[in-house]
Formats: structure tokens, C-alpha cells, sequence
């Protein structure tokens, strides 16, 4: 069984930020996800075919929607299953993220790919930049040397 912590989609610089409470747990065919936020817990489980990505966005939308309908009775809660109701939107979120073929979820990953090409692009740019400004200290300092 292996563990990798998550990243989630927060620096402006890289897109990347460590996020200690998001992690990844693989073991045999399955990889589990969880992201732990506050006293509570979201957990999924898929196939290690299923697109990250996908899976990380179907435990956000979970805990965005959890958080807005039942943030504030998390610290009143008095049985272990105050929260049934949310059970709703769990099954019909599930079968949205379902079927990765969909127009939603294509349209969820190539959003993805867009952001991490702009990333790139940004990058390579600040490489040539980088470049381009040494190769003039470079010729700067060759006139010094030569005067």
C-alpha cells in the first residue's frame, strides 16, 4: 500500500499547493482518496483507471455542499447519522462523475489540461526570459572584460 499526499489547485505561481489534510492511499486495483477538513471526513474509493482528477473534484463538490447545508450543525450533532439526508446528494452527485465520458466530466478535464498548458506556456516563458537576460550579463560583462 503506498500513500501520496494531494495537491489541490490554489497558488497562483505553479497551481500547485501542498495540502496536508488531501490524500491519496493506493492499495491493489483501488486507490482511495480522502480530504480530512474541520471533524469531518470525505472519503471516495475507484479504480486506479479513473482520472484523478475527477476524483479529487467529486470529493470538493461533496465537502463544498456538505459545508453549505451543514456546516454549522457539525459541532451539534448528536447521532451518528444526523447527516442522512445529504445521502441524496451523494448518490446523485456519484452518478454524475460516474461515466468519465460525459460532456461534463470531459469538460472537467480539459479544463485541467488548459490550466496545466497555461502553466507550462508561463514557465517556458520565465525559462526564455531567464535566458534572454543572461545571455546579456553574459555580453555585458565581455565588453567590461574587453574595455
Amino acid at each position: 500500500m503506498g500513500v501520496l499526499s494531494g495537491q489541490r489547485s490554489d497558488r497562483p505561481e505553479d497551481g500547485l499547493v501542498f495540502d496536508p489534510d488531501a490524500f491519496l492511499t493506493y492499495n491493489g486495483p483501488y486507490v482511495f482518496h480522502y480530504i480530512i477538513e474541520g471533524r469531518v471526513c470525505y472519503l471516495t474509493m475507484y479504480d486506479r483507471a479513473y482520472p484523478k482528477k475527477l476524483a479529487f473534484q467529486y470529493l470538493e463538490d461533496l465537502k463544498n455542499e456538505f459545508e453549505r447545508g451543514y456546516g454549522n450543525q457539525i459541532e451539534t450533532a448528536a447521532r451518528p447519522y444526523a447527516f442522512i439526508k445529504f445521502d441524496k446528494f451523494i448518490r446523485r452527485t456519484k452518478k454524475l462523475y460516474q461515466d468519465t465520458r460525459t460532456q461534463r466530466n470531459i469538460s472537467k478535464l480539459n479544463d485541467e489540461l488548459y490550466e496545466v498548458h497555461q502553466i507550462m506556456t508561463r514557465n517556458v516563458q520565465e525559462v526564455l526570459g531567464v535566458g534572454e537576460k543572461l545571455d546579456q550579463v553574459s555580453q555585458m560583462s565581455s565588453r567590461l572584460f574587453d574595455w
